[in-house]
């Protein structure tokens, strides 16, 4: 007997109907995906604190920033406050440098600009879903490093600061582990691009972003994070 392979759980969060209909029939395609659908502000805060209590209600939140009610940052910041990593793709009519930039700083995985095209937020989902996975997947054997107040946990992805614990994005934590796992070596913006997006086009001002709010929230330990000019970062432990 042939078994089905597990489908992915996605959460759409877009008060525009035609659009959500689009994405079910083009890009959540029934044999690969199971797919919520709310449309309100009101309705994504209920269905948030359901996320918070149990995490593995979905694989990935599909989130839309102008909704009936109330705005999809709000939820986001909501969900990562409390430590959730599921992953999160922003679809939004908004597509200044500041506004992705602020999309992103909050935590989520990835920014796609209305109108976007289906087949590129298709793989986009995919590369996410996959990188999550092998994020969360079985612990390599060295899984906990120490250095001078700072303590970075990579099976429980938990960040310590002089024994206070902060609170990273996905993403950050992502590339602090990375960063760690080949310290004292040079890391181009594309090795991180490659290696954390799956190599996905990412502005290299985005990762620029994500290393500057890295660094500040690291920093009581120590300036860890040298930028090596034109090149990219290199984490320095003696």
């Amino acid at each position: 007997m042939i078994m089905k392979a597990e489908k992915h759980k996605i959460l759409i969060i877009e008060d525009d109907k035609i659009l959500t209909d689009l994405l079910k029939d083009s890009v959540f395609k029934a044999d690969e995906f199971e797919f919520t659908v709310i449309h309100s502000f009101n309705e994504a805060v209920a269905r948030a604190g359901e996320i918070k209590s149990a995490p593995g209600l979905f694989d990935l939140i599909v989130l839309d920033l102008k909704l009936p009610g109330g705005s999809g940052l709000d939820i986001l910041k909501d969900l990562r406050s409390h430590g959730c990593e599921i992953p999160v793709i922003i679809l939004s009519s908004k597509n200044a440098e500041n506004d992705r930039i602020s999309g992103l700083e909050l935590g989520a995985d990835d920014y796609l600009c209305k109108p976007f095209s289906l087949k590129e937020l298709y793989i986009r989902v995919k590369k996410i879903i996959e990188r999550h996975g092998r994020a969360h997947a079985k612990p390599a054997p060295e899984q906990k490093h120490s250095f001078n107040g700072l303590s970075v946990d990579i099976a429980l992805r938990e960040v310590y600061v002089k024994d206070k614990r902060v609170n990273l994005t996905p993403n950050e934590f992502d590339i602090l582990k990375f960063l760690i796992e080949n310290k004292n070596a040079v890391i181009t913006r594309e090795m991180l691009i490659s290696c954390i997006w799956g190599g996905i086009f990412i502005a290299g001002g985005t990762i620029d972003s994500y290393v500057s709010r890295l660094r500040n929230k690291i920093s009581p330990c120590g300036d860890f994070i040298e930028t090596v000019h034109g090149i990219g970062y290199k984490f320095k432990a003696v």
